[in-house]
């Protein structure tokens, strides 16, 4: 897997909108490349930020 790759399973990731190989895959890829874990912070804020502006 490449960053790119990587960096769109992460946005879905952080959605909670992968299946369990997709999931499977954005775990091993991030314990295989520790340098890709600010992608996946920023997207897991940027998530929570968008449920705050979410219709109740």
């Amino acid at each position: 897997m490449n960053e790119q790759e990587f960096a769109e399973l992460s946005a879905a990731s952080a959605l909670g909108a992968l299946d369990a190989e997709q999931q499977q895959a954005f775990d091993l890829a991030l314990t295989m490349h520790p340098e890709w874990r600010g992608i996946a912070e920023r997207d897991l804020e940027t998530a929570a930020a968008l449920a705050d502006y979410a219709p109740e």
